[in-house]
């Protein structure tokens, strides 16, 4: 199960787009191959990733990277993936994002 941001959500900031849900970073052990063979794809370097929720789509393009902010924390990520969920009746686009190193 992710743990995440919970209350510091209002403060992060994706692209200056502000997420409704941020899961903590997760070591890539744990990423799908799918995922894993895009970040290949990219070049980046990453150890860990986070999903990134947002009640709305985002001009966020796969394979492109942006700046994550909560706060004073600053990470370059890079965008693995994009789906569109339904969870409790309402629609969710979720952002997999890799944490550049």
């Amino acid at each position: 199960m992710e743990e995440h941001f919970e209350g510091e959500t209002p403060y992060i900031t994706l692209d200056s787009h502000t997420p409704m849900a941020n899961s903590k970073p997760i070591h890539n052990m744990f990423m799908s191959k799918h995922v894993r063979k895009k970040l290949k794809e990219t070049g980046y370097t990453s150890n860990q990733h986070m999903n990134v929720m947002f009640e709305r789509s985002k001009p966020l393009r796969v394979g492109d990277s942006y700046t994550w902010k909560l706060r004073e924390m600053e990470f370059n990520v890079v965008v693995l993936g994009k789906t569109e969920l339904f969870v409790k009746g309402m629609r969710v686009y979720a952002y997999c994002v890799g944490i550049i190193e």
